[in-house]
């Protein structure tokens, strides 16, 4: 089989192949994004729900509170019976708020109820730990559910009531039945999508409100027993998949309440919360095959196509490595393409190790004809150069610099006593001082010998020079080791300071070269400033 038929039948089978991993692959993506869309929706859902429940239980607390700064002031000094009765019977926007609202006594008796039912004798709230703690802590209290003496699950709130001097002692209480159409109540009967339901759950794993009123109010499975229960109580907010009662698998959302230690849960069969994913598969299978149906001869032909181009080319190939200074025009052949690609390979590999040996040469010849092969600083060629582009640059922009000339003080007696590889040594480490008491911007470098130069370029003020002569012989005041020796350096230094016109580069070295012998005379381990 010839390798245009050969490519074609690989090119369409693998085109396939491909087209089935790449449809494989994009399903699961898709249906991955889109469980997590699904998981988002309901958290959204159920956090806007608690949003709400949060608001309500808010605006009552509020509403509540009000109505007891009022009543401590209306009923002061009044007969208590009847203006509690009285007070409560007016106000008709908490009789909206509230089921049932209750006016306490301090000693926990009820001394008055509305919507109006008669007090029975000895009614008393006094043994509720809602009373208890509004007096204990003198602030309104949202109850943990209770069922109420009309048998109803129920929340109480309440509000201290206060008089005109500050003085706590009754509680004005606004109740929530669970089993009433009110904003709690109402979430029994709520619905997510067809089959979904809301539901609230206590910290102590307590099932507040169900939509089955048997189940309200009950214990809810213990530990272990259920993972989306087990992961809501423990206040986090999120979704997961897990089963349900029904021993099916659904969609829970989960956020725990700001007001009440309650997390409202909402829940939705999986089959019905990922019916769009369902649908989304059939639909890219039957995408995928009509693609596949319609791809495949178009890549059989394609495929015929564009190998006679590479033949060619493999052919051209060849005659331009023979004669290179042909120009040879692409013919249409039968080789292999295997050969093409081992000439064009070898050929690529030729010119790019040739370019990368150049490459390689010209660096190190470049290295080492401006760089100092003993301490890597740069020679005295490459420094002088520098030295006359800043001195260019300070004449056109009127800039200060200063040219700083130094040796190692008494160097030969170190080099001839201790031989020159220490002296090489010594060489390196004073050299590298050098370089960490400097700016990353100014130029250190080697004349030769134990000589060493320094441009310092952009100096604000003369002063600077001087701050930095002092730092290099601070430098120096600790030991070097070298070649098994710890020797106590010094060092001359010759300053040279120049600006604007006064720039001249070889005026510069000689006066500097001048101070560092002036240096010197004056004793060593010090520096002068050129005249």
């Amino acid at each position: 089989m010839r390798i245009k038929t050969k490519a074609t039948v690989y090119a369409t089978a693998a085109a396939l192949l491909l087209l089935a991993v790449v449809s494989v692959v994009l399903m699961h993506s898709v249906k991955s994004e889109l469980r997590d869309l699904v998981g988002i929706q309901q958290f959204t859902r159920v956090a806007g729900q608690a949003r709400e429940i949060d608001d309500g239980f808010v605006l009552r607390q509020r509403a509540l509170a009000s109505a007891a700064q009022l009543g401590g002031t209306a009923l002061a000094g009044r007969i208590r019976i009847d203006t509690a009765q009285w007070f409560l019977s007016g106000q008709p926007g908490m009789a909206e708020l509230f089921d049932d609202l209750f006016f306490f006594a301090p000693d926990g008796a009820v001394l008055a109820r509305h919507p109006f039912v008669p007090i029975a004798p000895g009614q008393s709230s006094a043994d509720r730990p809602y009373f208890r703690d509004t007096l204990a802590r003198r602030d309104g209290v949202i109850s943990v559910p209770y069922v109420s003496r009309a048998g109803e699950p129920s929340v109480m709130l309440t509000a201290p009531v206060t008089d005109a001097n500050g003085r706590h002692g009754d509680v004005l209480g606004g109740q929530l039945s669970l089993a009433r159409k009110n904003f709690l109540g109402a979430l029994r009967e709520a619905k997510i999508g067809n089959t979904g339901e809301f539901r609230l759950i206590g910290r102590d794993r307590t099932i507040i409100l169900h939509r089955d009123p048997a189940r309200t109010m009950t214990a809810g499975p213990a530990p272990r027993e259920s993972r989306f229960f087990d992961r809501a109580v423990t206040g986090n907010a999120g979704w997961n998949e897990a089963e349900n009662s029904r021993g099916g698998e659904a969609v829970y959302g989960y956020m725990p309440l700001k007001t009440v230690p309650w997390v409202l849960v909402g829940s939705i069969p999986v089959e019905e919360a990922y019916a769009p994913v369902s649908a989304a598969e059939r639909r890219m299978a039957i995408v995928a095959a009509a693609i596949a149906l319609i791809l495949a001869p178009l890549v059989w032909l394609a495929a015929a196509r564009l190998l006679n181009p590479v033949v060619a080319l493999r052919d051209a190939i060849h005659e331009m490595r023979a004669h290179p200074e042909k120009t040879v025009a692409i013919r249409a052949g039968a080789d292999e393409i295997g050969d093409l690609a081992r000439d064009f390979g070898a050929l690529i590999a030729e010119r790019a190790a040739a370019e990368t040996a150049m490459r390689e040469a010209e660096r190190r010849l470049l290295d080492t004809a401006q760089h100092d092969s003993l301490t890597g600083l740069p020679n005295r060629a490459l420094f002088l150069d520098r030295l006359e582009s800043a001195v260019a640059r300070g004449r056109r922009g009127g800039s200060r610099l200063a040219l700083m000339y130094l040796d190692i003080d008494r160097f030969k007696s170190y080099n001839d006593s201790l031989g020159h590889a220490t002296g090489d040594e010594l060489l390196r480490a004073f050299a590298g001082r050098l370089r960490g008491a400097v700016r990353a911007s100014d130029t250190v470098g080697r004349l030769g010998g134990d000589e060493f130069v320094i441009l310092l370029e952009d100096l604000s003020k003369p002063e600077g020079a001087q701050a930095v002569a002092d730092k290099i012989l601070r430098a120096m005041q600790a030991p070097i080791a070298a070649g098994g020796h710890s020797l106590t350096v010094t060092t001359s230094i010759g300053v040279a300071l120049a600006d604007g016109a006064d720039l001249e580069s070889g005026r510069l070295l000689e006066r500097a070269d001048k101070a560092l012998y002036e240096a010197k005379s004056a004793g060593r381990n010090t520096y002068r400033m050129a005249a």
